[in-house]
């Protein structure tokens, strides 16, 4: 991956690499190396759909994600849904102190993207912000 960087002179603080929280199952051990030698190249790495599969706080701390991108199970009901708040704003606060950024998921509705702003969270992604494009062929 560096290599690949170098050779379209990619600063590696440019990319950010999402993996999925349940990565570690296969093989933990060295997906954890992986992930943390991709780091230490200056990669950011983003956890894809927080909550919604195993990953524990202490997973979390290992990994040092730099981004943190939560669930549209809890976006997707808001502003109603006082649990989903709840989460957001633990899983808020818990980036904060780890100094990873945040990421609504599935943000549809002016609502829903006033409620994850009061919430904290650094970012909102989804229908409402803008609609996915098919990327232009070379």
């Amino acid at each position: 991956l560096s290599d690949t960087a170098r050779q379209y002179d990619i600063a590696p603080q440019r990319v950010e690499l999402e993996i999925l929280e349940g990565f570690r199952a296969l093989e933990p051990q060295e997906n954890l190396y992986c992930v943390q030698s991709l780091k230490q190249l200056g990669f950011r790495i983003a956890i894809d759909d927080f909550g919604t599969e195993n990953t524990g706080f202490a997973r979390l701390l290992e990994i040092r994600p730099d981004t943190i991108k939560l669930d549209g199970s809890y976006t997707r009901n808001l502003p109603d849904d006082e649990q989903a708040a709840g989460v957001i704003r633990a899983a808020v606060r818990f980036s904060e102190d780890i100094g990873a950024q945040t990421v609504a998921k599935q943000i549809q509705t002016k609502e829903a993207y006033e409620s994850v702003k009061n919430l904290g969270t650094t970012y909102a992604q989804g229908y409402l912000i803008g609609r996915p494009t098919e990327t232009p062929e070379s």
